[in-house]
């Protein structure tokens, strides 16, 4: 769900429009708008990927121009990406009219978390200038396992930004498996939650007996069987 950036402050968090991100799909643009228009979605978060209809090392500028044209032609609004995060996807989403790079935290163990975040802190910091030249912002994603999992491990990583360059990308049902409360974890993230929040459905199942050393898995379900509301 897009936020709106300048919510009704009669509700928690104003009115937005519901998008979908185009992952599971592949097909060309044309048909994959009219697909989304269809299921009456208000536009998308397009993926920019290697296999998917805009490729970073391919045809990023120029793909994504067409596809805002494309989406546009349906009534649709492509309001993010999840794609990689430098200078060069940054500069291609301000010069298409997009503002808003979704990524996550992968942590690499060889080195710990805390070296991880540092890393990320990093980059992020080297991108600044290319984040106020293009007015874009980086979002950051909660994601389960090796990631920076949870809204409190989202504030750890960014709260030392302005929202408007980098800010909180709540996936609920992340959020859900690493045991955080809906109430909670919108609280830890509420400064730098000003963009966008995932919604899918997800919880820990135990996969073997309770006399043995437990084994779990996450497992993706219908919207009313997640381990959030």
């Amino acid at each position: 769900m897009v936020l709106d950036p300048q919510p009704d402050r009669s509700t928690a968090i104003g009115s937005g429009r519901v998008t979908i991100f185009t992952k599971p799909w592949t097909e060309p643009l044309d048909s994959l708008a009219q697909k989304i228009g269809e299921l009456g979605f208000d536009g998308v978060e397009l993926a920019v990927r290697p296999g998917c209809q805009v490729v970073p090392d391919e045809n990023l500028a120029t793909g994504l121009s067409e596809a805002v044209r494309i989406f546009a032609a349906q009534g649709l609004v492509i309001d993010s990406i999840a794609s990689e995060v430098s200078g060069r996807t940054i500069a291609a989403c301000g010069d298409a009219g997009m503002d808003l790079i979704r990524t996550m935290a992968p942590i690499d163990m060889a080195v710990g978390y805390p070296v991880s975040v540092d890393g990320f802190q990093r980059h992020y910091d080297r991108m600044r200038p290319h984040l106020d030249r293009h007015r874009v912002t980086i979002g950051v994603q909660n994601h389960y396992g090796y990631f920076v999992g949870s809204a409190a491990g989202l504030m750890q990583l960014m709260s030392r930004y302005d929202p408007s360059q980098v800010c909180a990308v709540l996936d609920m049902a992340h959020c859900g498996v690493a045991g955080e409360p809906t109430d909670m974890a919108v609280d830890i993230a509420a400064s730098h939650l000003t963009r966008l929040v995932n919604f899918k459905s997800a919880f820990r199942q135990r996969l073997n007996g309770p006399e043995e050393a437990a084994r779990y898995r996450v497992h993706w379900t219908a919207h009313q069987h997640g381990a959030y509301s």
